[in-house]
């Protein structure tokens, strides 16, 4: 009986052991598997999706280290912004990232997982445009990782520039 007792124990143990070394394993294989953000951290998010693309996640950290390394600071970035518009602020215009430097906005940006012509004409048509209106933003970013990524500019007389961004 004690022996039973014993062996019982011992077999819980065992299969305790088991359980939390494979939890330690999966979490340091996460480190490798999830992103970092340079803002947030480690985020539960994946660089490719199930088709093999870059998820917009990923592009969107590849845009910040991008804006980080031509100076802006952390502090400065509010990621998901959201933009209340519509009668009393009932409807919401979100956008992926924003600079806000000195209570004004620098920079709007809107990040898709893959191009298409029609999403970057939707994208900066809907979003873009109208945060930057809203927000009264110098600069807009259209990025999708790829050359057809675009940097919009409001001139000095209201009107928009749109050219390649870097």
């Amino acid at each position: 009986m004690i022996i039973g007792i014993i062996l019982l124990l011992f077999f819980l143990v065992f299969i305790i052991f088991i359980i939390w070394e494979k939890e330690a394993v999966e979490e340091r294989r996460g480190d490798k598997e999830f992103l970092v953000c340079p803002i947030r951290g480690i985020l539960r998010a994946r660089k490719y999706d199930t088709k093999g693309n870059y998820t917009e996640e990923y592009q969107r950290i590849r845009l910040i280290k991008y804006l980080l390394q031509k100076g802006y600071p952390k502090s400065q970035f509010i990621i998901e912004y959201a933009i209340p518009i519509g009668h009393k602020g009932h409807n919401i215009l979100r956008v992926d990232l924003v600079i806000k430097g000195q209570n004004k906005f620098i920079c709007v940006a809107e990040v898709k997982k893959g191009y298409t012509e029609e999403n970057m004409r939707s994208a900066i048509k809907h979003q873009l445009i109208p945060a930057m209106r809203i927000v009264n933003a110098k600069y807009g970013v259209y990025f999708d990782g790829t050359r057809k990524s675009r940097l919009l500019t409001k001139n000095d007389d209201g009107t928009l520039s749109i050219r390649e961004f870097p």
